[in-house]
């Protein structure tokens, strides 16, 4: 009997032993795969912040970019407004006139389609072909409507009114550039009057039509 019992205290000893022992192991396993897991959470959380401060970092580029980019257009703008303010006052003989057409201008520009440096120099075309300062916007407002918001079709109609009113009178070369520009005066005569384009043609070749 006694001999019975050390075979179990043996064989219960011996398998308490074995599930220490696994358990040891399946402790370390456990340890081992944590410590795994926290190195690459840790490597991952880094990489995560640096490229979270590549990020940042690139944005704050940008945006310095595109803070530089639009001080650079500030600066390029007043400095072009400060030149055609110069500009009218030459042409006009007058700071004030210069100052108050170049305001005119400026407001008509408001209700338009149209950049005011486009209708700025629109305005210097027709001074420097003669033109008065009191004179400008009307003319400037006409070929506005012509030109249908079109800034490159308005400096060249400017260009070619200009040339008209320093002559007085249509002549055929301006005609073309008219025509080139997208806009036929005689034909706009034709429907008013209503007299045939031939006529209007001989009027023109006369020097009769101003």
């Amino acid at each position: 009997m006694s001999t019975a019992r050390a075979d179990i205290k043996a064989t219960v000893s011996a398998d308490t032993s074995q599930f220490s022992a696994s358990m040891r192991r399946v402790g370390a396993i456990a340890s081992n795969t944590g410590k795994a897991m926290s190195r690459s959470l840790s490597t991952a959380g880094k990489a995560l912040g640096r490229a979270t401060y590549a990020a940042g970092t690139m944005g704050a580029a940008l945006a310095g970019a595109a803070s530089a980019a639009a001080l650079f257009s500030g600066i390029k703008g007043a400095a072009q407004i400060e030149q055609m303010g110069i500009a009218f006052e030459v042409m006009t003989g007058s700071a004030e006139k210069g100052k108050k057409l170049l305001e005119e201008i400026r407001e008509f520009g408001a209700q338009t389609p149209y950049e005011f440096p486009a209708l700025a120099k629109g305005g210097q075309t027709l001074l420097a072909f003669g033109i008065t300062a009191e004179k400008v916007l009307p003319p400037l407002r006409m070929l506005g409507d012509i030109a249908a918001g079109d800034g490159q079709k308005m400096e060249s109609l400017s260009l070619v009114f200009g040339q008209i009113a320093s002559t007085g009178r249509l002549m055929g070369g301006d005609l073309l550039q008219l025509i080139g520009a997208g806009f036929n005066p005689l034909l706009v005569i034709s429907e008013k009057t209503g007299e045939s384009m031939v006529a209007l043609k001989k009027r023109m070749e006369a020097g009769a039509i101003s």
